[in-house]
């Protein structure tokens, strides 16, 4: 989804393509799976998130 991209009607649109410019810039990154149930920040970010205008 990160490198493939999402339409732009997509509601995760704006948070993929954020994303994507990070991961274009020079710098090492590495993304790893980790439950939401194990990660509660970051799954409240993600949720706030969504109502974020780009």
């Amino acid at each position: 989804m990160i490198h493939s991209g999402v339409g732009i009607k997509h509601p995760l649109h704006c948070l993929v393509s954020s994303i994507g410019e990070l991961l274009q810039r020079d710098w090492r990154c590495e993304l790893r799976y980790v439950p939401r149930q194990r990660n509660f920040v970051a799954d409240h970010l993600a949720k706030r998130s969504l109502t974020l205008e780009c």
